[in-house]
């Protein structure tokens, strides 16, 4: 949770659960009366559904549920997870959590036959890259090739995580967390014992045979991690 900005989450028109302000992270935390106010109902029920999850093991308790100090108060305050947020979305009968259901499913259902889902206000915000990403396409292809502007939004659905992340790259907003770049000293040599020790092992268990990892030519494999590992003023 970021202590220095509030983070509000709140329920969309189409029943998806969306979060204001920054947060940092792999999930979220929000106290009972916050669950209770997403799918609009009294706090008393949003209890006893959490509760009842936990009964049921449906959420675990170890890692979902956090006692947290906050200001003006004389006892820790238990925080929940997204984990458990949307659990009690599944058992509520507001109608604010009918429509929450309608919209989880209707994703969910789109994730398993399509492979993907796309947060459609992400790409809105992201309006520009979309039409800069259309033009680039359209250059890089040929003059007698016509791209259909369908063609182009499902290229975008299935690269949009890599574009925005390239984007963050050169807008220097990549986030800080998770584990930071380390240093590996290796070697072209170190490489290739590493490679034939896996092979074996692949071999050993009979999914592969001789002709995995076989160099092209003698000596390529070294070549090619030359090339990786370069440097410039001193510097990899």
């Amino acid at each position: 949770m970021n202590k220095e900005k509030e983070l509000a989450i709140y329920q969309a028109e189409n029943g998806s659960i969306e979060l204001r302000a920054d947060f940092e992270g792999d999930t979220v935390w929000a106290t009972q009366k916050q669950i209770a106010n997403v799918f609009g109902i009294d706090r008393t029920v949003s209890t006893k559904h959490i509760n009842n999850i936990l009964k049921d093991k449906e959420v675990d308790d170890k890692s979902n549920v956090q006692k947290m100090h906050i200001a003006n108060s004389d006892k820790p305050v238990k925080y929940y997870s997204l984990d458990m947020i949307l659990a009690v979305g599944y058992r509520t009968n507001s109608s604010t959590a009918i429509n929450f259901r309608k919209w989880a499913t209707k994703t969910l259902k789109k994730h398993i036959t399509e492979g993907y889902t796309v947060n459609e206000s992400m790409l809105k915000k992201k309006e520009g890259l979309y039409k800069k990403v259309i033009d680039d396409i359209q250059k890089l292809s040929q003059d007698t090739i016509i791209i259909k502007q369908n063609d182009i939004l499902e290229l975008v659905k299935n690269f949009s995580h890599t574009w925005f992340s390239l984007e963050s790259f050169d807008e220097n907003n990549l986030p800080q967390k998770g584990k930071t770049q380390s240093e590996v000293i290796t070697s072209a040599k170190d490489l290739h014992r590493d490679v034939n020790i896996f092979k074996k092992e692949l071999i050993k268990k009979g999914e592969a045979t001789d002709l995995f990892a076989q160099e092209k030519n003698s000596g390529s494999l070294e070549g090619i991690f030359g090339n990786v590992m370069q440097a410039f003023g001193g510097k990899s």
